[in-house]
């Protein structure tokens, strides 16, 4: 009833009784998860035409599992706004977390493929998605035994890898993240000093860069302090993937997820990733 009950503040009351429902038992977690996922739908009833709108339902709805419901989120901004070369992206996440690699790849193509020429920044970013939904899906059907499978999702992340960085085998680091109030940013030490990534959009929650190997190749997440803040309060979660000599039969993958969770009561500002043999470690900035 508040007119001042604006989508950040549904935002925020929604995530309010998601942490509520974590702490929880049932049946009163199952009723605050319930509310929360009402208080979430609120930015759209009242806004039922508004891009804008539908576009943090489906991120939130994302950012919390719920895939398929942002599946639904995104189709609908897909006919709101049929110009926005962005969107087929977006369904391209959603249907990597409901395990549906193929049809996400597929999205990711036609991102590349609908107004943007071969090296722009959304077949890039296309790209980046790609390689990034096909590692996880090669690295799981490894873990599980299914090696035909993990060779034929090997080969069609040949065809997307990038050329080789001077200095040996090289390694893409990829960032992924989908809470629309996560806004990390990547740098990484790939010109020989820190610098941020070139690649990657952080409005479709991507970031990349390319590193030689044999640079000893380390990566930072930098946040603003009230990014920080509030990333932990919202317990949000990044994915960074290392993917080493892409496409080859001695390919590495390593899939590490970053929370925010504050440490000994402080919120980190900056956390630094080194890559050591088949590991990424994290070490201590100064």
């Amino acid at each position: 009833r508040r007119s001042d009950a604006n989508t950040r503040v549904r935002t925020a009351v929604g995530e309010y009784y998601l942490r509520l429902a974590a702490r929880g038992a049932s049946p009163g977690r199952d009723r605050d998860t319930t509310e929360a996922r009402r208080t979430f739908g609120e930015i759209v009833e009242f806004a039922p035409e508004d891009p804008g709108a539908r576009r943090r339902l489906g991120d939130l709805l994302r950012a919390h599992g719920w895939y398929d419901e942002a599946l639904r989120q995104y189709e609908t901004l897909a006919r709101l706004s049929p110009d926005d070369s962005s969107v087929p992206l977006l369904l391209a996440a959603a249907a990597q977390g409901m395990g549906r690699t193929e049809e996400a790849i597929r999205y990711t193509e036609k991102a590349a493929g609908v107004g943007a020429p071969d090296g722009s920044a959304m077949s890039k970013t296309s790209r980046s998605m790609a390689s990034a939904f096909l590692a996880w899906a090669r690295d799981e059907a490894s873990r599980a035994g299914h090696q035909d499978e993990a060779d034929r999702l090997r080969e069609r992340a040949r065809r997307l890898s990038l050329d080789a960085v001077p200095g040996g085998p090289s390694v893409r680091l990829i960032l992924t993240w989908s809470h629309p109030e996560l806004h990390p940013e990547l740098w990484s030490n790939a010109p020989g000093t820190l610098m941020p990534a070139a690649d990657g959009n952080p409005l479709l929650g991507v970031a990349e860069t390319q590193l030689s190997v044999s640079a000893g190749p380390f990566v930072e997440l930098h946040l603003e302090h009230d990014d920080a803040e509030r990333a932990a309060r919202l317990g949000a979660e990044a994915a960074l993937t290392a993917i080493i000599d892409e496409g080859t039969e001695g390919e590495r993958i390593i899939r590490l997820p970053v929370s925010f969770a504050r440490v000994g009561g402080k919120v980190l500002e900056k956390r630094r990733f080194r890559l050591d043999g088949a590991a990424l470690r994290e070490e201590a900035v100064l």
